[in-house]
C-alpha cells in the first residue's frame, strides 16, 4: 500500500467511523455547507466516491467515462439520496467508498497530468 492510498485508506476509517456516530435524527440538520444537511454532504460524498471509482475503472478498462452524466444529474442525485433514511445513505456511503478502494490503485498508476472529464463536454 502506497502512502497515498494509506492515507485515503485512513481519512475513509474516520469519514465511515463519523457518518456511523451519528444519529439519524441528526442527518436533516443544517451542514455548514450553505443550503445543504448532513445528509446532502454525505450523500454527495457517497456519489462522488461512486463517481470516481466508475472514472478509474474506465481508465483501467480503457474506456474512458465522465463522473457524472450531467451537472444537473449530479445535483438532482444529491437531492434525491438525501432524502433517503439515513440508513440507506449510509449504505451508499458504505458502497462507494469500497468501490473507490478497490480501484484507487489505478489512479496511482496513471501519468502525471492525466485529467478526466467532470461531465459531458457540451457542443
Amino acid at each position: 500500500m502506497t502512502s497515498t492510498s494509506s492515507a485515503l485508506a485512513s481519512a475513509t476509517g474516520r469519514l465511515l467511523a463519523t457518518a456511523r456516530a451519528l444519529p439519524a435524527e441528526a442527518w436533516p440538520a443544517p451542514s455548514l455547507c450553505a443550503g445543504w444537511t448532513r445528509a446532502h454532504v454525505l450523500a454527495h460524498l457517497a456519489l462522488n466516491a461512486e463517481g470516481l471509482a466508475g472514472v478509474l475503472r474506465g481508465f483501467r478498462d480503457g474506456s474512458p467515462v465522465t463522473m457524472y452524466p450531467s451537472d444537473e444529474a449530479r445535483d438532482g442525485d444529491i437531492d434525491v439520496l438525501a432524502a433517503e433514511p439515513a440508513g440507506v445513505v449510509l449504505d451508499r456511503l458504505v458502497a462507494g467508498c469500497a468501490a473507490l478502494d478497490e480501484v484507487v490503485d489505478v489512479a496511482e498508476g496513471l501519468a502525471r497530468g492525466t485529467t478526466f472529464e467532470r461531465t459531458p463536454a457540451v457542443g
